[in-house]
Formats: C-alpha cells, structure tokens, sequence
C-alpha cells in the first residue's frame, strides 16, 4: 500500500529534524539595534555583525548577528550573565523557526506543536551534541588554562569515573580471564556480565561512566519551547528588534499576543502536543 502525506506527516524523520535544528542553531540570526549591541559582553566580533540597511523612516540602525553561537558558549564556559544566575535558560520560540527557513523551519515547528515532549528532548540532545563540539574560551578557568570553572556535576562525573577506574584496577586482580569478569561486578555472575555493563567500565567509549547518569542532570541548561506567535524574553532575545507588525510575531491579537485556550477546554487529545493555557493570575509569591 503506498504510504500517503498524512502518513509521512504521522511518522517524521527525527534524525533529518535533528539536522535541520542543528543547521538552525548555527544559521539563525536576530536583529538587534546599534545601541544595544553596544557596551555588551556578548562575544561577538566585527565580522560577526552586519548591518542592516534602513528601508522606513525613523527606523533605528539595525544589526544582525548571530543568535545562538554566543549564547551557547556562554553555556560552554559556564560565564552566567548575572552573578547569581545558576541555570542557563535557552530558548526556542518557534516563530524563529519560520523565520528562519519558510519550508523546513515550518515544518519542524508544526511538528514540534504536535509533539512537544518528544521534540523538547530532541533539542536538547541536539544542543549537547552542539556543546560538545565546542572548545570553552573562559579566560578565568582553573589553572589559567582558559577551561570552564568546575561545579558539583564535574565533582559527580570526576567521583564516577574514579570509581570505574577502581572497579577495573580490582577486575585486574580478581577474577578476570581473558578479559572479562567470570564474577561480575556484583559478584555471581549473571547480567552484570553483559556486554552494557562491560562497556559501561570503558570511560571513554560511548556509554561509558559518565552515560550511566541520565542526561537531563548532566546538563547546565534547561530548554523552553515557546509557541508561535510568542517572542523570546531572555538573552539573546532580550535585546532582539521587533518590527511591529511586519514581524514574525505579529497576530490578529497584537505582537507577541498568543491566543490560548481555557484549562476546562484541554482535552485528552493535546496530550504531549505544546498547548497554551490563559488564565487569570490571582496570587504569585515573591523570589
């Protein structure tokens, strides 16, 4: 039976979404106006900039720059922008998307509305494969050399990997025929001779010590997905221009106005698909 649109629309191809998102982080670029590009530390060069030409009046001069490069290697060097930030926050409005590309930035919006859970951990592990090919430029790293400063997940993977090493060291001496561990590492044999758990005491291979944590606390970022129509709020989308009308978020409700629906109405077919709520906030509690 030939497989129709509605069928390939059902069943997306997340590794080519991966590599249109990864394209995506590379390629976007935001306008910011001249004066806010300056006197800021955002790690942009001269080359970097483009000046946008000024096509109204009393339109204010116009750069564009990268959007995500510098953000994430503020991530990479752990260089938080305000001294007391503990968690970067990256986020993804999806308006962005479509701007970027009007085909492929489009499609994988939609698809990212449909299926909100499965496309926030598809990000994410596009971003930490993004981050891990990033060299950290901090100039105060430990020892001068210019790596990123440590916190307690460095301290949890340094632990980890000390006791894999240990674990091998004891492997070496007890047990271990032809390279392998007759006893296990629980000792008994059993599973814990199978091949994960054999490749799990090499380091550096994939699955190694520190994949035995789960992904989601190695991380030193969480990820937001903003609905179309929504404007990001937080760096780099903090000094980005938005041109009224003309913009990528301009709706029938005003600019960066989303139209949602009222809790009662949320039924079970939006489950995991990305779905904005409206409400009335009567108390909030203060930081």
């Amino acid at each position: 039976m030939a497989e129709t649109d509605g069928d390939v629309a059902e069943h997306p191809n997340y590794q080519e979404d991966e590599a249109t998102f990864s394209l995506f982080l590379r390629e976007h670029t935001i306008l910011t106006t001249v004066n806010n590009d300056n006197g800021n530390d955002n790690g942009d060069d001269d080359d970097s900039l483009l000046l946008e030409p000024i096509t109204t009046v009393n339109k204010p001069p116009l750069h564009r720059r990268p959007c995500y490069p510098p953000h994430l290697q503020r991530v990479k060097n752990r260089h938080p922008y305000h001294p007391h930030q503990k968690t970067f926050l990256i986020e993804i409005p999806l308006s962005e998307l479509v701007a970027w590309d009007a085909i492929r930035g489009t499609e994988l919006a939609r698809r990212a509305t449909r299926n909100g859970m499965r496309y926030q951990e598809l990000f994410c592990k596009v971003i930490d494969e993004v981050l891990e090919g990033m060299a950290s430029t901090y100039p105060g790293g430990r020892n001068g050399t210019g790596g990123a400063r440590r916190d307690a997940i460095d301290v949890l993977a340094d632990q980890r990997r000390a006791q894999q090493d240990a674990h091998r060291a004891n492997n070496g001496d007890n047990g271990d025929i032809n390279g392998e561990d007759v006893n296990g590492p629980l000792g008994g044999g059993g599973l814990e001779n199978d091949a994960a758990v054999r490749n799990a005491q090499n380091v550096n291979a994939a699955g190694g010590a520190t994949e035995d944590l789960p992904p989601l606390l190695m991380r030193r970022y969480e990820l937001r997905i903003l609905p179309l129509k929504r404007p990001g709020a937080l760096p780099p989308f903090d000094r980005q221009y938005i041109d009224g009308k003309d913009s990528q978020y301009a709706s029938e409700e005003g600019v960066g106005e989303v139209q949602g629906v009222s809790l009662r109405r949320v039924r079970s077919q939006a489950i995991g698909s990305l779905v904005t709520v409206c409400g009335m906030i009567v108390r909030a509690s203060g930081e």
